[in-house]
Formats: C-alpha cells, sequence, structure tokens
C-alpha cells in the first residue's frame, strides 16, 4: 500500500489542471499580442527598423511591461512576458485605451484573473483532498479521476534521497 506524498499530491494536481492553465495561458498571450501590437503603433518607424536589424539590437533598449491607462484600466506595471518592444530608458511606455479597446481589454483581463484564480483554487483543492485520502488504494477507490493520473505501477525500489556509499564513509 503506497502513500500519497505531498510532492506526489502536487504534480497529480498540476497534471490535473495543466489543459485548463494552458488554455488560459494562451488566453493571456492574447491579450499580450494585443497590447504589444498597440505599442509598437507608437514606437517611430526609424527604431523599428534597427530594431528588426540584428546588429542593432545590443544598443537599442528593450522593454516588455507598459503602463496601461484608459477608461477603467489603471495598471502603472503591466508585463507582457515574452513581448518585447523597443522603449526609453527613462520612461515605461505608456499605452492609452479609449471606447471599445479599453472595455475589450478590461473584460479580457479581468477574465483571465477570475480563471486565473479559479485554476489556483482547485489545484489547492486537489492537493487537500489527494492528502486526505493518503493511500493510493483510497485514491483509486473514491477519486479514480485523479488515479487515472498517478504514475504507473513499476517495480518496488526503494529509492534514497542520497548515494549511500558516500554517506557510509563517514561513519568508517
Amino acid at each position: 500500500m503506497s502513500r500519497v506524498t505531498i510532492q506526489l499530491a502536487h504534480d497529480v494536481a498540476a497534471d490535473m489542471v495543466r489543459e485548463r492553465r494552458t488554455k488560459n495561458h494562451e488566453f493571456q498571450n492574447e491579450i499580450h499580442a494585443f497590447l504589444f501590437n498597440k505599442v509598437m503603433e507608437k514606437v517611430p518607424g526609424v527604431i523599428k527598423e534597427a530594431y528588426n536589424r540584428p546588429e542593432f539590437k545590443d544598443y537599442i533598449h528593450v522593454d516588455n511591461s507598459i503602463r496601461l491607462v484608459g477608461r477603467g484600466l489603471d495598471f502603472n506595471y503591466y508585463p507582457l512576458s515574452d513581448f518585447y518592444f523597443p522603449s526609453s530608458r527613462d520612461e515605461r511606455m505608456t499605452i492609452t485605451l479609449e471606447g471599445s479597446e479599453a472595455s475589450k481589454i478590461e473584460k479580457m483581463i479581468a477574465k483571465y484573473s477570475e480563471e486565473y484564480k479559479a485554476i489556483n483554487a482547485l489545484e489547492k483543492q486537489l492537493r487537500a483532498v489527494l492528502l486526505d485520502l493518503k493511500t493510493f488504494k483510497r485514491v483509486e477507490e473514491s477519486f479514480p479521476e485523479a488515479f487515472a493520473f498517478f504514475p504507473k505501477k513499476t517495480e518496488n525500489k526503494v529509492y534514497l534521497p542520497a548515494n549511500l556509499g558516500t554517506i557510509r564513509k563517514n561513519f568508517q
């Protein structure tokens, strides 16, 4: 009878929400791409040309966060993750959205944040349930949906956290 460890509960819970987390991350990338395009509209053409030439990359300051303002928006710092753009060293790029664009991005950010919180809460609940069930057998009987994410049975081996030979040398 194998026990459910904290690490196993963490890994299984993460696997169970992985697809949902991936979809939410893709949605976040849509938000970032929209805002990145808005930023690039403000960058002067000469700077864009230089930025796109590899020999000038080291000479142009890049950033991946913006100041987002407009109706309903007040983000002094909004990171765009993997979306880098040329920017001033002195001041954060400010994007002002009005009307339907502001409303659209506000709803998108709210939807992303809500889903992010829901995924984290679900993952936390899954970990708690798995730890409460304590054993593989009880998980298999009570929560077969989670048991499908457990590692497949392998031959019983004892895995030591350190090399036993190295430890034994200290006692000789």
